[in-house]
Order: structure tokens, then C-alpha cells, then sequence
């Protein structure tokens, strides 16, 4: 059984150009896995999925320190004057892509609620240059293969199993959520 399971949602503030989420098994007390699903809208309209490994480092507050690798692939879209004269006008296809990209991150606890924060880079590659002419700078600084990953994310634990063990004390973790 795992010590945590967990879902994060988006930052409010970044609705402006995607939305999502993340669920996260958390096994032992250091190592997580996480599935994570995002939609974007605006100029690059589209989605992309992929895996997240978290590697946590335990601290006596309430907060956790992690490094994080990360992998998917997604399909994005090309609307250069979406936002100025209606979502259909001036449509290209960009196309299928692959990303990756790694960093470090701190997750602040409340209780069974938390914030999590992280930063690092990620590289992401079209499958298929496309033919058509589309704005490359776009789509490596905001859109969905921006080179900066740096992302807010509120959440809600919502499994946590008592009788685990801390490696930091050797002791049984009895209280809920004890930080």
C-alpha cells in the first residue's frame, strides 16, 4: 500500500494559457510517481501527457524538498491570431512532440493539503517538422514545448497509511500527516 496518493491541480493563475492535473502515488517516504495530463489553448492549442518521478528529501518542517525527471508527448496546434480575430482563422498543425526535462522543486504541506512549487528545464521535439510556417520562438518559450519548466500546483492527500515507518527517526508515523 502506499504512504500517500495524492492530486495536484493547476495553478488558477496559468488557466490563461493551460490547464491540469496530476495524480501521484507516493511510495515509501522518498520516491513518487506521478501521471499528468495538461490542455492548452491560445496560439499552440492542444495537450500532452506524460510520467514524473519525484525523489523527496524529508526535512523537520512542513515542508519537502524534491528533484524531479519528467517524459511524455502531446499534440499541439498552430493558431497564430487566435486571440485577436477568432479561434479558426490562420490554422497550421504543428504536430505530435516529445518532451523531457528535469529539476527541483518544494512542496509546503497544510494538513492534507499542500502547494508545490518547482523549477527546471524540459526540452521538447516536434516528431515532424511541419511544412507550414509557424512561430518556433512561441512555441519554446510559452507554448507547450517551453524550455522553462516552472510550475505552481495546489493539491489534496488523500490516502495516507499510519503505519509507516520514518527513515529520518526509525519510528511509526501514527498521526495524520505529521511533518
Amino acid at each position: 500500500m502506499a504512504d500517500r496518493m495524492a492530486i495536484h491541480f493547476s495553478n488558477p493563475v496559468g488557466l490563461i494559457s493551460k490547464g491540469g492535473f496530476k495524480l501521484e502515488y507516493r511510495f515509501g517516504i522518498q520516491s513518487a510517481i506521478l501521471v499528468d495530463y495538461n490542455r492548452y489553448w491560445g496560439f499552440f492549442p492542444g495537450y500532452k501527457a506524460g510520467l514524473e518521478y519525484h525523489r523527496y528529501y524529508q526535512s523537520f518542517s512542513r515542508h519537502e524538498d524534491f528533484i524531479y525527471g519528467k517524459a511524455g508527448a502531446g499534440y499541439a496546434e498552430y493558431r497564430p491570431q487566435a486571440l485577436y480575430s477568432g479561434w479558426e482563422t490562420n490554422y497550421a498543425e504543428p504536430g505530435k512532440f516529445l518532451y523531457g526535462g528535469a529539476g527541483v522543486g518544494r512542496r509546503y504541506h497544510f494538513g492534507a493539503f499542500f502547494l508545490e512549487v518547482n523549477l527546471g528545464l524540459k526540452f521538447a521535439q516536434l516528431v515532424d517538422e511541419p511544412k507550414l510556417e509557424y512561430n518556433k520562438s512561441l512555441f519554446y518559450s510559452v507554448g507547450p514545448g517551453s524550455l522553462i519548466d516552472c510550475n505552481l500546483h495546489f493539491g489534496f492527500q488523500f490516502l495516507h497509511h499510519k503505519g509507516s515507518v520514518s527513515r529520518i527517526t526509525g519510528r511509526h508515523i501514527w498521526r495524520r500527516y505529521k511533518y
